[in-house]
Parts: structure tokens; sequence; C-alpha cells
């Protein structure tokens, strides 16, 4: 992987590398770099792969993109439910008014 992609890489927060698409959208980034100047000399060959992975990029970003979405959701559900067991708890032991003395 190169140096430029590496740092890019260190700079995102949601870096995942155990996400099957996200670990095929960066091999087939790199594919498409090692295409890219080969069709700058109209190679036909390098010029109908580079196409091809195109496509196949932006079917893995899509997949990325759902698996982030449904992470997040996963994530908000978490929150809310930690956020209504502290409201629960936090009901439960205030006091009554009753038992507070009058001045």
């Amino acid at each position: 992987m190169s140096d430029e992609l590496q740092s890019i890489l260190q700079q995102l927060p949601t870096y995942q590398p155990g996400t099957p698409n996200y670990q095929q959208l960066v091999n087939t980034i790199e594919e498409i770099g090692r295409d890219l100047k080969a069709s700058y000399t109209f190679n036909k060959v390098s010029t109908e792969r580079l196409k091809r992975n195109i496509i196949n990029a932006r079917v893995l970003v899509r997949g990325c993109l759902l698996d982030a979405d449904n992470d997040k959701k996963k994530a908000d559900a978490k929150i809310e439910k930690e956020r209504q067991e502290v409201a629960t708890a936090a009901k439960t032991e205030t006091p009554t008014p009753s038992s507070t003395p009058k001045i």
C-alpha cells in the first residue's frame, strides 16, 4: 500500500480493516492506480480492465456505505438503550417529597 494511501487511512476515524467490502475496495483502488498509467498509452487491455475496476469500485463503495450506515444504526440504538437505562435508574433513586425535612 502506498504511503499516501496509508496516511489518508490513518486520518479516517472509522477505518475498520476487518470489513471485507472495505479491504476489497482498497485492493481495487490499488489496481486502478496500476492500470491508470498503462491506459495513458491507449493500451486496450488495461483500459478495459480500468473500466471494470472503476465499476467494481462503485459497487464496493455502495457496500461500504451500507456497512457504515448499519454500524451507525447499531451504535445509535446502543446509545439510546443506555440513555433509557440511566433515565430509569435516575427515576428510582430520586427521594420522595414527603421524606425531605421542611424548614
